[in-house]
């Protein structure tokens, strides 16, 4: 698990995954809140948007992929919204985001 905090969605979730893998996460796959929309109109890059700033996920689980619905519906049962947004993948340790 890991607190999107300073570091954006790279930096905190590379720390919670053996180096020997990668994070693929779809930046499509939940929704961006506006205030980031308007951040990046503003003329800042979408790499430092992800670099700096949750852009919306305040908080990662990395699950086995046959417990990630359980954990997805336990979540939502407990009132928080959540998405599946990425999978691991044999790697170096790299956090990849998709556009």
């Amino acid at each position: 698990m890991a607190h999107i905090t300073g570091g954006g969605l790279p930096g905190n979730v590379a720390r919670t995954v053996a180096k020997d893998l990668d994070t693929v996460i779809d930046g499509r796959s939940w929704p961006l809140p506006p205030v980031f929309a308007t951040i990046a109109r503003g003329g800042v890059p979408r790499q430092e948007m992800l670099a700096t700033f949750n852009m919306g996920i305040g908080y990662t689980v990395v699950s086995d992929p046959d417990q990630a619905d359980t954990v997805i519906d336990l979540c939502r049962q407990a009132g928080i919204e959540t998405w599946r947004i990425g999978r691991l993948t044999t790697g170096s340790g790299r956090v990849i985001i998709s556009d």
